[in-house]
């Protein structure tokens, strides 16, 4: 993993396994962002796929949805889990998930109204303001960026 640029902390992971919290949250040396990695017995559903070049495995939208629920579920204080709630109106907002599949999964494991409550804020956000619109510029840039990651990551810097 640190060779293709993501930050790991063995000595965390390590204590989170012997804790029984079951969640490891890597680092991208090159950006901001972050990757929480779920360690479970029995993988879950996942596709095949390609992430700038590099084989991997996705979960589907729906499953990380319920996953983030439980998160949220079991998090105390609640505003512990707000990452988890912009990550489920992230998916929600720009991926096509089957909410009904979610609906009938999250009553069986009692987070139901976790996602109510989330869907009615993401309905709320949407009334509230105008998708941002990107100009000639920005877009370029974007790309640029993207084309340098990819760089990145295919050297193995």
């Amino acid at each position: 993993m640190e060779r293709v640029g993501v930050k790991v902390d063995l000595e965390k992971i390590r204590h989170n396994i012997k804790s029984g919290y079951n969640v490891v949250t890597v680092a991208d040396r090159f950006s901001p962002y972050t990757a929480d990695l779920i360690l479970v017995k029995n993988p879950p559903e996942r596709k095949k796929g390609a992430l700038l070049g590099v084989r991997t495995y996705f979960q589907s939208p729906e499953l990380l949805i319920l996953a983030k629920l439980r998160m949220i579920k079991a998090t105390i204080p609640r505003e512990r889990s707000q990452k988890d709630r912009d990550d489920i109106r992230a998916i929600l907002a720009n991926t096509r998930v089957n909410r009904k599949r979610i609906l009938d999964q999250a009553r069986r494991e009692g987070t139901t109204e976790i996602f109510q409550e989330i869907l009615e804020s993401t309905r709320i956000r949407k009334r509230a303001r105008p998708p941002a619109k990107l100009d000639k510029k920005t877009v370029k840039r974007l790309k640029t960026g993207d084309n340098e990651l990819k760089t990145r990551v295919q050297s193995g810097v």
